[in-house]
């Protein structure tokens, strides 16, 4: 067997698999179909390719055979019969284009006739090999035309592009100096790795497919376990709020059973004291924050029961106007996640003293904020305050970066062995 037997052979399997790709595109697979089917198609259709060319080589019935071995292909995919013949046709199409095409380069740059390159090996081979890489070209562009693979983007073009003119330029460059070479082995070392650059060039191009599409899901799978622990802080909020209104209605209903009491036995003035001190109760109750910003008193209103409902002790100093122009979105975002790092850092510990403290003091147009909560201690032994703790703090962090960003803010963090600070300033909007 010569080099230019196997160039054949590896002809009719490069075909096939062409085949193969462009069935993908315009049909589906059918249900239950092993891998093993799709392999035997695609040998059995290379061999009778090699077959019908080495006896018909470019006779009308060594057409027929390519085009009806195309279309028994296509039998892998469901689809109807018409865009089963029309996907024949259009495969043996592209690669007669493709291979005149690449005979009329070969011609101009060898500056020989076309005669001379179809009855020399030399010629043919290289014509085979760079034909099949533009035909392969040609397929990639209908099947990313036909059904707008986002995976296919811009990088993967160039990507391809790049892959495709170093492969092109360097079979033609071998194909030139092994005409100075003596020897069959040099010669067929050379043909070996010209085919080496298109199965190479093929597989490249697949690989990175493969692993964009593989990126794509972990991108997926990291956006939907974010939304899942969203979804589960929403969970906790509504837990939250449930047990507050079931303790309201178990309390008034204590409530009004007492002033009842009252009223039956005819003490108003007793009712009204008992009136009194309920509601001096409510006005001095440690659980309600009432800063006068609507925002910024329903969330932290909500953290805070949330830490209090896992045994951690809040403490609160907070002086701001009602009027401080801050987002009421970015004050959510803002306090929303510093309270959810600090709540998650506390779980961490074992210590039974969980603590958290807030501070938002509003002076002249800057508002001070500061967040402080007990933490586990910090894995690294250098303690690094210009960088935040990953492990315990890293949710949110990023959103809480982006919020302070319109106010020309920047949070800065501080680590103890046993504390976490999170402190920033908000610059006010005029």
């Amino acid at each position: 067997m010569t080099i230019y037997n196997i160039a054949d052979i590896l002809t009719g399997l490069v075909e096939a698999v062409m085949m193969i790709i462009l069935c993908g595109t315009f049909c589906k697979k059918r249900d239950n179909l092993p891998m093993g089917a799709y392999v035997i198609g695609v040998v059995a259709v290379a061999a009778t390719i090699n077959i019908s060319n080495a006896m018909f080589n470019f006779g009308m019935l060594n057409v027929v055979i390519m085009i009806l071995s195309f279309f028994a292909m296509s039998f892998l995919y469901k689809s109807k019969v018409a865009t089963r013949a029309i996907l024949a046709v259009l495969q043996y199409l592209i690669l007669v284009i493709t291979e005149v095409l690449v005979l009329f380069v070969i011609t101009l740059i060898y500056d020989v006739t076309v005669s001379t390159v179809v009855n020399t090996n030399s010629y043919r081979l290289l014509g085979i090999i760079a034909s099949k890489m533009l035909a392969f070209l040609v397929i990639n562009i209908v099947r990313y035309k036909y059904r707008g693979n986002r995976y296919m983007s811009t990088s993967y073009w160039i990507l391809f592009f790049m892959i495709f003119l170093s492969s092109v330029a360097t079979m033609f460059l071998i194909f030139k100096l092994s005409y100075d070479i003596e020897g069959a082995y040099m010669y067929n070392l050379s043909v070996l790795c010209c085919f080496g650059l298109l199965f190479s060039t093929v597989f490249a191009l697949y690989l990175y497919e493969h692993l964009t599409k593989q990126a794509e899901t972990i991108r997926n799978q990291e956006q939907y376990e974010q939304h899942l622990k969203t979804q589960l802080k929403h969970l906790d909020d509504i837990l939250i709020t449930q047990k507050q209104i079931k303790k309201f209605k178990h309390d008034f209903n204590n409530y009004v059973i007492g002033l009842q009491a009252y009223i039956k036995d005819g003490d108003f003035q007793g009712a009204s004291n008992y009136i009194n001190e309920l509601q001096e109760k409510f006005n001095h109750g440690e659980d309600i924050i009432e800063t006068g910003n609507t925002a910024l008193d329903a969330i932290l209103s909500t953290k805070i029961a949330i830490a209090e409902s896992k045994n951690i002790v809040v403490s609160t100093k907070i002086q701001i106007p009602e009027d401080i122009s801050v987002d009421p979105i970015d004050m959510c975002i803002i306090f929303g996640n510093a309270l959810d790092n600090a709540i998650e850092a506390c779980d961490r510990v074992a210590a039974t003293d969980k603590k958290i403290g807030i501070t938002i003091i509003c002076k002249d147009k800057a508002v001070l904020c500061k967040v402080v909560n007990t933490a586990p201690k910090p894995v690294n032994s250098l303690l690094d305050t210009s960088k935040a703790d990953k492990q315990n703090h890293g949710f949110g962090l990023e959103n809480i970066k982006t919020a302070l960003a319109k106010y020309n803010a920047n949070p800065t963090i501080e680590r103890t062995d046993t504390e976490f600070t999170l402190k920033f300033v908000i610059f006010t909007k005029e």
